[in-house]
């Protein structure tokens, strides 16, 4: 992204808004509020966004390619039938959003504040989140075959009938999670296990007593 950074243009509301049906390359959103915009099949590619506000704009059908997401607020986002592809969203605020049934692939959440956020039916490749506070995140039904949560706050999170297949999971609170049962194929590191046997005691009808 770096070495597209002085390719970008600087975006601004007249010619840059969100609409419909509109393609968008190499733009650069700097400070701009473009909270609330209701859109479907809105296409960006190499595009960035720094200090923008974000917060509760609905997306359909729409893709963000090679796309940096940096220091905005993308609280309550509403995305549905949509597509990340090489995204990177650091630092922002995420809490809230929802992602059903959209795909991510070669994307990297850091450094974010997740926490409630929605991913129900979506589809990840090659993802990661690190260092993100995703409590009581829902990734119900979604298909996290190989996704890496590294560092993550993850407490209450609910994975009821997702798939997990090499979802791995490296210095993450897993305190409450919620189903459990899918963790089949996961790969836990050894210290992230504590967090977890609550939930699985709990899972397999187990207790626990001091």
């Amino acid at each position: 992204m770096g070495r597209q950074a002085a390719a970008l243009i600087p975006g601004n509301l007249e010619e840059h808004d969100f609409e419909d049906d509109v393609v968008y390359r190499g733009v650069h959103y700097s400070g701009l509020e473009l909270s609330g915009r209701a859109v479907e099949s809105l296409e960006l590619e190499r595009c960035r966004f720094s200090d923008t506000k974000l917060s509760g704009l609905r997306v359909v059908k729409s893709s963000f390619t090679e796309t940096l997401f940096e220091n905005s607020d993308l609280a309550n986002v509403s995305a549905r039938d949509t597509s990340l592809l090489r995204v990177l969203l650091t630092g922002s605020r995420m809490t809230g959003s929802s992602w059903a049934e959209c795909s991510l692939r070669d994307t990297t959440i850091e450094d974010c504040r997740a926490d409630l956020a929605a991913f129900r039916f979506s589809r990840f490749r090659r993802t990661v989140f690190r260092n993100c506070n995703l409590q009581g995140a829902d990734f119900q039904n979604a298909d996290l075959t190989g996704t890496q949560f590294e560092g993550c706050n993850l407490r209450e999170a609910r994975f009821a009938e997702a798939t997990m297949a090499k979802t791995g999971f490296t210095d993450c609170d897993l305190l409450g999670v919620n189903g459990v049962t899918s963790f089949a194929g996961a790969v836990i590191h050894s210290g992230d296990l504590q967090s977890l046997a609550y939930s699985l005691a709990g899972a397999l009808g187990i207790t626990i007593k001091d």
